[in-house]
């Protein structure tokens, strides 16, 4: 079970454990913002997310898409809307090796700690996919000590 004012990181290849999550969440009655790179349209068919406000995590133009370059952007959105849905809101950030690439690692790890103090201050839930082979070593290991760290079983 997750609880209010936390960041999870979910050791995954696959975020279907992530998006599975979120979605029990959403079911709850939780206001649920999801960032991807999986097309809106095409999460909608997977997942059982309807109503939830989703960015599209894109180099390409159109509508509610956000560049990868833009992390400022993304996380003031991500903060906003934690701080307008205060104590019922969950936030899927599915994409953080994506950053990674087009932004300094060290920008995308301030990013999650500002989100982290604001989902502890405002008592958001906060879920973020991770493929661990994608980071070297010690880079994982700041993200770990930021979050808690769920792993599916397999």
């Amino acid at each position: 079970m997750m609880k209010k004012g936390h960041l999870y990181l979910v050791m995954e290849k696959k975020p279907q454990m992530s998006y599975g999550c979120f979605s029990g969440l959403l079911e709850k009655g939780v206001n649920g913002l999801c960032i991807s790179r999986q097309h809106p349209k095409s999460l909608r068919m997977k997942y059982p997310i309807p109503d939830t406000h989703i960015l599209w995590l894109t180099t390409a133009m159109g509508d509610n898409y956000i560049n990868p370059t833009n992390i400022g952007i993304l996380t003031n959105f991500t903060v906003n809307f934690m701080q307008s849905n205060m104590d019922n809101s969950a936030i899927l950030i599915d994409g953080i090796e994506y950053l990674s690439v087009y932004n300094d690692f060290n920008r995308v790890l301030k990013s999650v700690y500002y989100i982290n103090e604001v989902a502890m201050k405002s008592g958001a839930i906060v879920i973020i996919p991770v493929t661990p082979e994608a980071f070297v070593d010690k880079n994982l290991a700041l993200l770990e000590r930021e979050a808690e760290v769920a792993r599916p079983n397999h």
